[in-house]
């Protein structure tokens, strides 16, 4: 039987938009029911565009945020809801690797400290000798231990926010577009340091992504996000392959290619407008095979065989 480390249950949560000079304030759903979950030692892909809520999902699980509803379960426990007294002993072993990471450092903090100060709250011996052997395992030069941010490129940062993240053998690690800020150049490095790591250290990842190159290189599954809701999932091969839900085949016909002047119909169809629709299916509003159901009712997920989920009134 294969160990659930990550387990989501039906997660919610709303944000207070501003009202303006004459509108009023409303509640908007950046999560809403979202369910997954992750076996150990696999990578899934959280995907969809910016504003989906995928961010905030990843800090529902670490506990950067509180969902309004809904429960995170880690290696068989309870997180969500948890105070912080009780969340303390848990939190070195889920870790996030965000994406800035100029905005990530203390630029007046030297690397050894900034890496080495989870070891220092959770009173580990032999610090600075961890650290340097983290400096050395992310592919970094020795003297990064007592250089400042301003020091490093792009690429050799997001290396230290990776150092700092794993230094202390975290087993789960929500990684937050950790490549869209960096040049195309450096990405498929950082993706194969994720990789290397994640078979040396045996680690589990949530990885966000907007860029479906990306996960297909580094995922094992994929859920495929959209307006707050889970949409389609699957694992990567059969997402690929046999994409079902008219968002999925758009973000994959997204996808640069040589044959990218061969779209299919629906990616050229205008699109009314980019808002969900509350009352029913949130891509009604985007989606070219719409019916009149789909306007009034929130489709379910339905496995459609091998653990291929999608939500979508059409018959497949």
């Amino acid at each position: 039987m294969n160990n659930k480390l990550i387990v989501v249950k039906d997660i919610k949560k709303t944000f207070k938009t501003a009202g303006g000079f004459f509108g009023q304030a409303k509640s908007v759903y950046a999560v809403n029911r979202v369910s997954f979950e992750i076996e150990e030692g696999k990578t899934l892909g959280l995907v969809g565009e910016s504003g989906c809520g995928k961010t905030t999902v990843g800090k529902i699980i670490v506990n950067l945020e509180r969902p309004d509803s809904g429960q995170v379960v880690f290696n068989g426990k309870k997180i969500s809801g948890l105070a912080e007294k009780e969340l303390r002993p848990l939190r070195n072993n889920m870790q996030i690797i965000f994406q800035d990471p100029f905005a990530s450092l203390n630029p007046r903090i030297r690397i050894g400290k900034a890496i080495g100060e989870t070891l220092k709250i959770y009173g580990v011996s032999d610090i600075e000798k961890k650290v340097r052997a983290m400096i050395k395992e992310v592919g970094l030069p020795e003297d990064t231990y007592y250089r400042y941010p301003h020091e490093f490129s792009g690429g050799q940062r997001q290396r230290i926010c990776i150092a700092r993240a794993l230094v202390g053998r975290p087993k789960f690690v929500v990684c937050d577009e950790p490549i869209s800020s960096l040049d195309v150049s450096i990405q498929s490095q950082i993706i194969n340091l994720l990789k290397d790591l994640k078979k040396a250290l045996n680690l589990t990842y949530l990885f966000i992504s907007h860029d479906l190159r990306v996960v297909k290189n580094i995922c094992d599954n994929i859920s495929v996000m959209y307006f707050g809701n889970i949409v389609e999932e699957g694992t990567t091969e059969e997402i690929f392959a046999m994409p079902l839900h008219p968002y999925t085949r758009l973000l994959i016909a997204s996808v640069p290619s040589m044959g990218a002047g061969k779209k299919e119909k629906y990616f050229n169809r205008p699109i009314d407008n980019k808002t969900a629709n509350a009352g029913g299916c949130a891509f009604y509003t985007r989606c070219p095979n719409r019916q009149d159901k789909c306007a009034g009712e929130i489709p379910e997920l339905v496995d459609r065989g091998k653990g291929h989920r999608v939500a979508c009134h059409l018959n497949y």
